[in-house]
C-alpha cells in the first residue's frame, strides 16, 4: 500500500511541475535561468488558497480521475452520469496504473 501512495505523490510532484512549466515557464529560453519574478510568481501562486493554484488544480484532477477510473471499472453503465458529475480530462497514466492495480487485487 504505502508503494501506491509513493507512486502517487510522485505522479502528484510530476504532474505539478509540469503544469508550472506549461503555465509560468513556457516560452521561456531554457538556456538562461530562472528569474527571481519567475520564481516569486510561482511561489505565490502555490501561496494562494482557492483554485487558482496550480497544486490545488493538478491534485483535484488526480483525485477525479481515480475516482472516474474506480466507478468506471466497477460501474460501466454508469460513465454518462459519472461526466455529468466531474467535467474534466482524465489522466492517462492513471488508467493505465490503476487497470495493472486491478489486476495484482485480483
Amino acid at each position: 500500500m504505502s508503494s501506491i501512495l509513493n507512486y502517487f505523490l510522485t505522479k502528484e510532484e510530476q504532474l505539478i511541475s509540469l503544469e508550472i512549466q506549461k503555465n509560468f515557464l513556457s516560452g521561456k529560453d531554457e538556456m538562461k535561468p530562472v528569474s527571481a519574478q519567475d520564481i516569486h510568481l510561482i511561489n505565490a501562486n502555490l501561496l494562494l488558497t482557492d483554485e487558482t493554484n496550480v497544486a490545488f488544480q493538478v491534485h483535484k484532477q488526480l483525485t477525479n480521475s481515480l475516482i472516474t477510473s474506480y466507478i468506471n471499472t466497477n460501474f460501466p453503465n454508469q460513465i454518462n452520469e459519472l461526466k455529468s458529475i466531474f467535467q474534466f480530462d482524465k489522466i492517462a497514466t492513471i488508467d493505465e496504473f490503476s487497470q495493472n492495480i486491478s489486476l495484482k487485487f485480483l
